[in-house]
């Protein structure tokens, strides 16, 4: 049974939907008095000039009338703040013609699109830690390709250990000054989920030590624990393993827990860490295992089995165990791997009844095939549509397994499913010209009709497929047989209007007519 009282439980949080409307329009008159348009000095004639020049009445002035700040409805703290001026945003809060409640109030306000000052600390730490990583992929870049003209005062260092310093002395000051660490911005994220998604692990501690919710899910029902993981910032993943969060949180939206997203996301890093924490797979769901499989990564497989051994034969929500998944692509050093490991081969996919020699067969090697023979899979089995795995390689046009079920397995090339159909059939509908030729070279018959007289040429004249048609008649297709509905070959490429098509039949037939 899962447990997410701890997420569900009554939550402190000061939001602008839980203010009452006076709290929050005794907000906005304070953030209004504060940006009534003052005239500026004549040094200041930008926002960048004033804050340089410390000039408070300039710099709120000019916020007041700048538009983009304005359509945004950005108080003069939250610019300062943007801009990283921790003097600035001293002078804003420490000004002695307002109380310690408007104080709170200015701190606390929200503009437009739902951000306060804190969310952009948040938000600035992230932009300017992105930039020294710009700037010393830059420098590097330029030191491999360019070596004689880069200085060494080019180099802005590998990801200092002062970034975002600025920015941390800002949120130190917010805080001081009564910033809410649990205000939610419109899609239910505060400033802890947006430093601990971007990676920001000092941030994340600082908000962490004031009382942020470690554990507060976003609009989509992911934790900043899932975040942190969907971006691979192990440090933030560690930092809240650590702090207790819990690990066995099941997101309701998609049933995700976070040791699958980090199976999706097969960062080894993270997986050791959840690992180490004692995170689990649960039977009947896309497991982590089932991730990692589908995306041939070796390592991380043997990773999760070894840490939990069961979950080999766990089924996701279609019902595929983890080979099921490997025998789709046809990833042999895993498939191998599960073998190997015990991976249970009599397993059938619900409502189709495929077993791994089907799954395979639709685009996967020989040689794979050749080792599930080995483990006991037979190929002539058939489906719950009485298909054999020779008509899935028809269907996806698997020439090289084709010729190894028909030769060396034995299999029927006119063997016909439950809807009467044969893998030439099959092959046409699909369109793989390859398959069709080397089903009719080991002797598919290309006259074979369906149930509702319905031939192959039918199928490649309706679609369009003159190569197709070509290669049919090459072997013998009447192009004269007609289906229930009395209609040739030529009828359909006509009504379809596949104008090649027609040639070439109206070719063959004026030739007939002339013998």
């Amino acid at each position: 049974m899962r447990n997410n009282d701890k997420l569900k439980k009554k939550s402190t949080t000061t939001s602008t939907s839980t203010k009452t409307k006076k709290q929050q329009n005794d907000i906005e008159n304070s953030i209004n008095n504060s940006n009534k348009k003052l005239s500026t000095c004549p040094n200041c004639y930008s926002i960048q000039v004033a804050l340089k020049n410390r000039h408070t009445e300039c710099f709120k002035s000019l916020v007041a009338t700048d538009k983009e700040h304005k359509s945004r409805g950005d108080s003069p703290l939250q610019v300062a703040v943007v801009m990283q001026d921790s003097d600035m945003v001293s002078q804003l809060l420490n000004d002695s013609t307002i109380d310690a409640q408007r104080r709170q109030s200015m701190v606390n306000f929200v503009n437009r699109v739902g951000f306060t000052a804190l969310h952009y600390c948040s938000m600035t730490m992230m932009m300017e830690r992105d930039k020294r990583l710009t700037e010393n992929h830059s420098y590097l870049t330029k030191k491999i390709h360019f070596p004689g003209r880069v200085k060494k005062l080019d180099d802005p260092s590998l990801v200092r250990a002062d970034a975002g310093l600025k920015t941390l002395e800002i949120v130190e000051l917010l805080l001081n000054a009564g910033a809410d660490v649990n205000i939610l911005t419109p899609t239910n994220v505060d400033a802890f989920g947006i430093a601990a998604e971007t990676g920001l692990l000092p941030l994340c501690k600082r908000l962490a030590a004031a009382g942020a919710d470690l554990e507060r899910p976003n609009v989509e029902g992911d934790t900043p624990l899932m975040t942190a993981i969907a971006n691979q910032n192990t440090e933030v993943v560690e930092f809240l393993i650590g702090s207790g969060v819990n690990i066995e949180y099941v997101n309701e939206r998609n049933d995700e827990t976070a040791y699958q997203r980090a199976g999706f996301y097969t960062f080894l890093p993270v997986l050791k860490l959840l690992i180490a924490a004692g995170a689990k797979d649960r039977d009947v769901s896309n497991t982590a295992l089932h991730s990692t499989v589908a995306s041939n990564k070796l390592a991380a497989t043997k990773l999760i089995l070894q840490h939990q051994p069961e979950a080999i034969n766990f089924r996701d929500v279609g019902g595929a165990s983890p080979i099921f998944l490997a025998a789709q692509s046809s990833f042999s050093e895993v498939l191998a791997y599960l073998l190997e490991q015990g991976a249970r081969i009599d397993y059938t996919v619900p409502g189709t009844g495929d077993n791994l020699g089907h799954v395979l067969a639709f685009s996967g090697k020989v040689g794979d095939m050749k080792v599930l023979q080995s483990a006991g899979i037979n190929v002539k089995t058939t489906n719950l549509s009485g298909e054999t795995p020779l008509h899935e390689a028809a269907r996806g046009g698997n020439s090289e397994m084709i010729r190894y079920l028909v030769k060396e397995c034995g299999l029927d090339v006119n063997m016909q499913n439950n809807s009467g159909e044969t893998p030439l059939t099959l092959s046409v509908r699909q369109r793989k010209l390859g398959g069709t030729r080397e089903l009719l070279e080991l002797g598919a018959n290309a006259n074979h009709p369906t149930p509702d007289q319905r031939y192959p040429i039918h199928n490649a004249a309706e679609i369009g497929l003159p190569k197709m048609i070509s290669l049919l008649i090459e072997h013998g297709a009447d192009i004269n047989v007609q289906n229930s509905f009395g209609q040739t070959p030529l009828v359909l490429a006509i009504e379809r209007k596949n104008k090649t098509c027609q040639d070439i039949l109206l070719s063959i037939t004026r030739q007939s007519i002339g013998s």
